[in-house]
């Protein structure tokens, strides 16, 4: 495996895709953000049980592309859309470049401290459903895949 490659999600697609290498195939998951958030009922604050709806419907869907993800590398997930801007800005700052997987870990749990009832404000978090799933997308492809750190398309 190269660890200098990496992998594009285009959080815009509909569905959302992980963007091929030359020669290879899209990887597509089932929804777009739109049509999952649909589908859990997603509004903000998100309820707990919603929250793990979501992840078990990402995981779902993620789970069987997990080997081919791995094979174009884990070292960055590289991803479109403008909520990329705004989840790096909130796990690792307003100037960062890169957000790590413990960076966005740690953004996850602030959100489900809101899930679980302290106000998104004391929390630095903007009240907004559908950042908030693709905060929630981005965490579980990191984690599930193995990436090191997400960043917006350069």
């Amino acid at each position: 495996m190269n660890g200098g490659m990496h992998a594009v999600l285009d959080l815009t697609a509909d569905p959302l895709a992980f963007r091929a290498p030359a020669g290879e195939a899209d990887i597509a998951l089932p929804w777009s953000l739109a049509a999952l958030a649909r589908r859990v009922g997603l509004a903000f604050p998100p309820r707990e049980a919603v929250l793990e709806a979501s992840i078990a419907e990402v995981e779902d869907a993620l789970m069987p592309h997990v080997p081919a993800l791995r094979a174009r590398g884990t070292h960055a997930l590289e991803v479109s859309g403008a909520a990329i801007v705004a989840i790096v800005a909130l796990a690792a700052g307003t100037q960062a470049r890169e957000a790590t997987l413990d960076e966005v870990e740690r953004l996850f749990n602030r959100l489900a401290c809101v899930a679980a009832g302290r106000p998104a404000a004391v929390e630095g978090l903007p009240e907004d459903a559908g950042l908030a799933l693709a905060l929630l997308v981005l965490r579980e492809t990191l984690h599930h895949v193995g990436y090191a750190v997400l960043r917006p398309v350069q």
